[in-house]
């Protein structure tokens, strides 16, 4: 993994009506929503990044700190820019800027850190598993965790309780008891 610093990318979007704050729900105006420029600027650090790493790894972001400086109205053309300023093994600090009609949009840090493929996904929980308790444990994909007596049937808990609640009173070490 060879990373350059001083390795950038740059990207350019046109503001639509999808892209407003009204439409991502994170304020009521027509213009250009935070969250969505900050994807465009996490865009373009991938851009920067990415084509120099194996195939076998990719980058995911871990920080970011922007400062949104200035409206951009639907119809606007906004040049999102990313620049590797620091390598620090896996981690890789990149400055990020946003233009328009040649005013400076937001500008800040995004932090990324570079990982393998497969051992990133192995992390990931499947997005079912809170409404579907007894099928992972049938399937052997959820593991219950141990407990000083005999294991309670799963089925005992309500279909409300969270999994915090079950992992708590296996914490707890409440009693076996069927409720």
């Amino acid at each position: 993994m060879d990373i350059p610093v001083g390795a950038a990318a740059e990207s350019t979007h046109l503001v639509g009506e999808q892209d407003t704050a009204r439409s991502l729900g994170s304020g009521d105006v027509e213009a250009l929503a935070t969250p969505r420029l900050l994807a465009w600027l996490e865009q373009a650090t991938c851009l920067a990044v990415d084509p120099h790493l194996p195939s076998t790894h990719t980058s995911v972001g871990t920080q970011v700190e922007i400062s949104h400086l200035r409206a951009s109205a639907i119809g606007a053309s906004v040049s999102c820019r990313a620049q590797v300023s620091e390598v620090d093994g896996a981690r890789v600090r990149l400055s990020v800027q946003a233009e328009s009609m040649g005013q400076v949009v937001a500008s800040g840090v995004v932090r990324r850190a570079v990982v393998d493929r497969a051992a990133f996904a192995a992390l990931l929980v499947p997005p079912h598993w809170l409404s579907n308790l007894d099928r992972g444990v049938a399937e052997g994909w959820i593991v219950p965790p141990k407990r000083r007596g005999p294991m309670p049937r799963i089925q005992r808990f309500a279909a409300s309780t969270s999994v915090a609640e079950i992992l708590r009173e296996d914490r707890d070490g409440d009693d076996d008891e069927e409720r």
